[in-house]
């Protein structure tokens, strides 16, 4: 399996970044961020502007936990999650 897993660089004035942890089977894991929510964001390339990211689901907890589909299950996208 090929996983990629892409961050956004932290500067002053934004949320304290989120940290992917684990990828195991379809549970994604991350924890850190700042924020109240974290949204997991999808796309189809990895080079696609932020802004056109689609929004996939949400979550209050950190740690946490997202589903994704299994390898092979579905068109193969990229995904980030975004503390908010």
């Amino acid at each position: 399996d090929l996983v990629r897993v892409y961050g956004d660089p932290y500067s002053a004035g934004t949320v304290a970044p989120v940290t992917i942890s684990n990828l195991v089977g379809g549970t994604l894991s991350y924890g850190g961020g700042g924020g109240s929510q974290f949204v997991l964001m999808e796309a189809p390339d990895a080079t696609t502007a932020m802004d056109n990211w689609a929004r996939v689901r949400t979550n209050s907890t950190t740690p946490g936990t997202f589903t994704i589909p299994a390898v092979g299950m579905s068109a193969p996208k990229y995904y980030r999650v975004k503390s908010e």
